[in-house]
């Protein structure tokens, strides 16, 4: 399971050069609402603003926030990081859950998925951290 409940992630095709996600991530800090990014305090190791591992057989570059964003705001980014990136790509981010939940019904989802990631053996993502320069 993520440390981190909240996230915007990018995927690509290719491993992005630090180069290209020092801009992404620059674009994304000048889209969003101030103060919904956040670095990902590690253990034995620096904070990082940017978590880079394999997802699905792409490349996925995750982003922690302190809550999730709004579909309005999901597009907005979608079309700023569209004018500043010259490759396909795909964005997601954490939306709000319509409705309530339970705390049964959360941690029924959470055991669920964390099983069916262990029996079809997807919870072998490799991460990698890039560190904000």
């Amino acid at each position: 399971m993520r440390p981190y409940q909240h996230h915007i992630r990018l995927y690509v095709d290719q491993e992005l050069p630090s180069e290209a996600v020092q801009v992404v991530y620059k674009t994304v800090e000048l889209v969003v609402p101030e103060g919904i990014l956040r670095s990902q305090v590690r253990v034995n190791k620096s904070p990082t603003d940017v978590l880079y591992h394999i997802k699905d057989g792409r490349h996925a570059y995750d982003m922690p926030t302190t809550r999730d964003l709004t579909p309005e705001e999901t597009e907005d980014l979608f079309t700023a990081l569209d004018i500043v990136m010259n490759i396909d790509f795909d964005i997601e981010s954490t939306t709000p859950v319509v409705g309530t939940l339970s705390d049964p019904e959360k941690n029924a989802i959470e055991v669920g998925l964390d099983a069916y990631k262990q029996e079809i053996g997807k919870d072998n993502d490799e991460a990698v951290a890039y560190n904000r320069a």
